[in-house]
């Protein structure tokens, strides 16, 4: 068993995604962080970047789904979706 800490984000983890194009992890945090950590050929995390993220809505009701190979849309209760390319 190899289990380790990657990260310490601020608020909770609204959102963990697996990113296959760029072999990655993105994380979405309710304090609205957007962190991508690479998958290295140990299986080793790396950090990659770290957005701030904005949304009108509430943080807390924040949903991502993938929209597409290198696009996530999140809405956080306000009446739009927003759509986030990666690339």
């Amino acid at each position: 068993k190899n289990i380790s800490e990657v990260c310490k984000v601020g608020g909770s983890v609204k959102a963990l995604l697996f990113y296959e194009k760029e072999n990655s992890v993105i994380i979405i945090t309710s304090h609205l962080l957007l962190v991508q950590f690479k998958i290295n050929l140990n299986d080793k995390l790396v950090p990659d970047r770290k957005v701030k993220l904005s949304v009108a809505g509430d943080p807390e009701k924040l949903q991502t789904v993938w929209a597409g190979s290198s696009l996530l849309a999140t809405a956080s209760g306000e009446n739009m979706i927003r759509l986030l390319n990666l690339e």
